[in-house]
Order: structure tokens, then sequence, then C-alpha cells
């Protein structure tokens, strides 16, 4: 569509009909010298309608809030382990370990990065998938607060 339009933070600009608008990805921030580069676009407030920001901001403060918590599940695991002289303590610390690594790309991608876009374009299949693997990460989470052998969790 030709016309002019504003974009939040910058002027108004005149945009012809063959022009593309390229966002470059920006999360997670890697400094300058670091040979990764960020994979996903990630901008609240420019990407996100004002009335769903919350739900995004809140959205990413949830899945922050469980990798935090991986990351204090680990420690308190290495912590059982070194005090500890049962036979439980070595597969609980690895799996705590391989759920560190593995759960906050997968809950990232799988129901964080599926509600990012269905607020963004207002998609129900990315509502869906979001509601799918949230749902999922939930059931695996409850199953951990058991306590039960094996599963990641002291």
């Amino acid at each position: 569509m030709t016309g002019y339009y504003f974009f939040p933070k910058y002027k108004l600009v005149y945009l012809p009909l063959s022009t593309t608008i390229i966002c470059p990805h920006n999360w997670p921030p890697f400094p300058p010298f670091c040979p990764c580069k960020p994979c996903v676009r990630q901008d609240f407030e420019n990407d996100i309608p004002f009335d769903c920001r919350w739900m995004a901001k809140m959205g990413y403060g949830i899945w922050l809030g469980y990798a935090i918590l991986l990351i204090f599940n680990m420690f308190g695991a290495l912590g059982y382990f070194i005090v500890g002289n049962g036979a439980a303590e070595g597969p609980l610390f690895g799996a705590s370990i391989l759920l560190v690594l593995v759960m906050p790309p997968i809950s990232f991608f799988g129901w964080h990065r599926p509600l990012y876009k269905a607020l963004r374009s207002d998609s129900s299949a990315n509502y869906l998938l979001f509601f799918l693997f949230f749902s999922g990460q939930t059931v695996i989470i409850l199953i951990q607060c058991l306590g039960i052998d094996y599963l990641g969790s002291w």
C-alpha cells in the first residue's frame, strides 16, 4: 500500500508500493564481539497492539521466571549431589542439567513465541499452539512438584 505511514519513535515516512520494511532480529541480545547473532525479532512497543502489550510482557516474564527457576533447581540438585550419599543424586543432577539446557528453548519457541505472534497478528492457530504447549508445560511442572525421583526435581 502506498501512502504515508507513521512509525512509533520515528517520523512520518512515504512508502512506495515496492518498498519492504526489514526489521532486524534483536533477541537474544548478544554483545557485538560475539560470533552468535540474534535469531528472532521481539519488540513489544512496535509489534504488539497497545491493548495486548501487557499480556505479551507477562508471558515473557513467566518464561524468564521459568528459566530462572530451572537454574535454581539445578543448583539445588548440585547441592543435593554434593551432600547426599545415595544412588539417586547423580541421575537427579544429570536430569536437572538436561532440563536447564532443553526446556527454556522448547518453552520459548513452543509457547512464548506463538503467544507473541498471536498477539501481534491476532492468529487463532498461534493461540492454539500457545495453549497446547503451555498446558503441556504446566503438566510437566505439576509432575515435578510431586518430587518423584529421576525427574529432575529434588
